[in-house]
């Protein structure tokens, strides 16, 4: 069974419901969310629920699915890979679990390993960092689909994960897109927990905050590409870009 513990961990009320979302995401989206789903229900299993936490576009899709519902999830624009911040407990889990090809170091990220996994009949890349897992964990949020439950940092802290992704490495225009859409994204479901300014720009530098203006500021550019608009209302739009130029220093 290639996703064993995924299965079963379903809860059967949403038995018909996974059946009906997943047939409608293609591969490599498809193969790629039962990993991730597969992954959470084993380090749950484990006990190692509090020493992960998803990022990166499964952590956005997590809050998106989990403000609206799963079937929501075949609106949102896919992934091949999985974002993790862990513990060497959760590496070493990941590693007795799953077929591990080709394990190596990203040298453009410190302290982040990028596992290969590959299954009977399909394959996934988890990028799991051990950098600064501490002050990271602290903002862990715990979150349910399907029945399985999901560490996932808050969405605070994804959107300043992926500004500082442009400071970091080099991104295309496709990825930068992409990017783009999921913090603003993050930004709606923000403003519909009631989120305030204060704490989306708390702990973003000059250019973080450069950058997030420059998303707010591009308008159909960026929605024009959504499949669906889940980003901030006008007027939380408004209020962020008028905060962002008035506030130009940490």
């Amino acid at each position: 069974m290639a996703f064993k513990q995924l299965e079963e961990r379903l809860d059967p009320n949403f038995y018909d419901n996974y059946l009906e979302i997943f047939g409608g995401i293609k591969e490599p989206f498809h193969s790629t969310l039962k990993y991730m789903l597969d992954i959470a229900a084993t380090l749950d299993e484990v006990k190692l629920g509090k020493e992960y936490v998803l990022y990166g576009g499964y952590g956005v899709l997590t809050h998106l699915a989990d403000q609206f519902g799963e079937r929501i999830i075949p609106t949102w624009r896919g992934s091949h890979d999985i974002d993790i911040i862990g513990t060497e407990k959760v590496a070493g889990t990941l590693k007795s679990f799953y077929n591990i090809q080709n394990g190596s170091k990203n040298h453009n990220v410190g302290g982040k390993r990028t596992l290969h996994i590959v299954g009977e009949d399909s394959e996934c890349k988890v990028d799991l960092s051990l950098k600064n897992q501490k002050e990271y964990l602290e903002y862990r949020e715990e979150k349910n689909l399907f029945g399985v439950p999901i560490s996932v940092l808050n969405p605070y802290k994804i959107i300043r994960s992926k500004l500082n992704l442009y400071q970091e490495e080099p991104i295309n225009k496709e990825g930068r897109l992409k990017h783009d859409i999921d913090i603003l994204t993050l930004l709606g479901i923000i403003q519909l927990k009631n989120g305030t300014i204060g704490e989306v720009v708390e702990g973003l530098n000059l250019n973080m905050r450069a950058d997030l203006l420059r998303i707010l500021e591009s308008g159909k550019g960026v929605t024009g590409n959504m499949r669906m608009n889940f980003g901030p209302k006008p007027e939380f739009r408004k209020l962020l870009t008028k905060y962002l130029k008035q506030h130009k220093v940490n």
